[in-house]
């Protein structure tokens, strides 16, 4: 989305009449910041200090003069002498239209959502070369609409063209400019469809991105009753991702196109709703935490390690395992007797059987899983369980746990495992998984190196 800066008069709801003069600031990557020249509150308080939305009118800016702020609270408050206060307001997520977004339970009708990578992944246009003798004629037709139908709404693809020319040189440049549109599903907040369909396409795009996917534009419409055309809202936040700038991507750079995917752009997206549905704390903690590339080794791996587990969890559903272990359990429970703390002692029985599960998620998919392993089934999972237990206790190290600059391979290779699984779970036949291991960078890279298991690598 555009970072921009804007001049306006301010105030709360509750006081409409009290107009305050600021300017708000908004960037993707530091969120929205407004910077009043009075202040909506006489005195600092924690109730004060907290503003559930703000409604202001701005002299411009990219997406609409009308701007409601949600979810508001002040980091700065400067009351002087004579009268001359200035206060400092942070937002959470705020909308911009021709119109204001009066409250969190106002509803839509319609969303078109814009991914980083959504232009490389679904690799389709509709430009055309024309046969003309100098070789420099085009023709541009709208690329056909594709539609998938997803939990009671329709997914659509939709295009757009940009059009820009310069006079000196003579040039025209051309840029499509794909979205998603999602409808049909009568009227919902924003929560609602932040959480039923963006956060889940969201994640798609990252898994295709192989970083933290961002949303070039976040629009909403509403048709009022009686109008045939619908007010548009754009919305602002500042979403959770990568320290890093993202870069321009490219086909290469994704981990799989449209085009490899089994079945057609229906299938596909209706598996990837039910993948997303079928493994909440799985997908909760592998596209937040674990795409995130600064922090300590020890921390990331335990982060990745705790979505592994949340998989092979929700993947497995093997009634033998998981009642040998709770029949493990109660056999534990009786030593604690009437103790009030017994049921407290030992772990449930699912924690208990979760290294199994793993190794029996493993096993499972083991086909293609070694192609990015690069040693047997069974020490790897020994070294991870081995090293999970040393960064959990720092206890004594064993001889398979790993450290320092090894460790970072284990994850590496942890990764592109977990990576491996999904694509097994969403329909992907082996052929297809290793095409993809082969054709991308980071996974390819895998095969010719052999850390962590060859000769040690000096430690830091």
């Amino acid at each position: 989305m555009k970072a921009f800066e804007s001049v306006g008069v301010w105030f709360v709801p509750t006081e409409p009449d009290v107009l305050v003069a600021g300017t708000l600031t908004f960037s993707q990557y530091d969120g929205l910041t407004l910077k009043l020249t009075g202040t909506f509150q006489q005195n600092w308080t924690i109730e004060t200090a907290r503003y559930p939305v703000v409604h202001g009118v701005v002299s411009e800016s990219p997406y609409g003069k009308y701007i409601a702020l949600f979810d508001c609270f002040a980091t700065n408050l400067r009351i002087g002498m004579p009268g001359i206060s200035l206060e400092t307001i942070r937002a959470n997520h705020g909308f911009a239209g021709s119109a204001f977004v009066d409250s969190d339970t106002m509803l839509f009708d319609e969303v078109s959502l814009n991914f980083t990578p959504l232009a490389e992944w679904l690799d389709y246009s509709g430009l055309e070369r024309l046969p003309d003798p100098g070789g420099t004629g085009v023709t541009w037709h709208r690329p056909q609409q594709r539609d998938c139908k997803v939990l009671d709404a329709t997914i659509s693809t939709s295009f757009g063209l940009n059009i820009t020319t310069d006079i000196l040189p003579r040039t025209v440049s051309l840029e499509e400019t794909p979205a998603l549109m999602i409808h049909d599903f009568g009227h919902s907040t924003a929560a609602d469809i932040h959480c039923r369909f963006v956060a889940p396409l969201s994640r798609l795009m990252t898994f295709v991105s192989e970083d933290t996917a961002l949303l070039d534009r976040y629009r909403l419409y509403r048709l009022k009753e009686g109008e045939t055309v619908p007010v548009q809202f754009d919305r602002l936040y500042s979403p959770i991702r990568s320290t890093h700038k993202a870069k321009q991507l490219s086909k290469p750079d994704l981990l799989f196109s449209l085009a490899q995917v089994p079945g057609d752009f229906e299938s596909f997206l209706q598996s990837w709703f039910c993948f997303d549905e079928a493994h909440p704390d799985f997908c909760t903690m592998f596209f937040s935490y674990c795409y995130e590339r600064s922090g300590f080794l020890e921390s990331r791996f335990l982060f990745q390690m705790l979505a592994a587990e949340c998989l092979a969890r929700e993947a497995i559903h093997d009634a033998r395992i998981l009642s040998f272990f709770e029949h493990a359990r109660s056999l534990l429970l009786r030593v604690g007797g009437n103790e009030p703390y017994g049921p407290l002692a030992p772990p449930a029985a699912t924690v208990m059987a979760t290294p199994t599960l793993f190794a029996t998620l493993i096993n499972r998919h083991w086909s293609v899983i070694h192609e990015v392993v690069g040693t047997t089934e069974a020490r790897f999972i020994e070294v991870l369980f081995e090293t999970l237990d040393h960064v959990n206790n720092r206890g004594t190290q064993a001889s398979d746990v790993v450290t320092g600059r090894n460790l970072y391979w284990l994850l590496e290779r942890l990764a592109a495992v977990i990576k491996v699984c999904i694509l097994k779970l969403l329909g992907f036949t082996d052929d297809k998984v290793t095409h993809v291991i082969t054709a991308n960078p980071k996974m390819a890279h895998l095969k010719l190196i052999k850390a962590p298991w060859g000769m040690p690598i000096n430690q830091e």
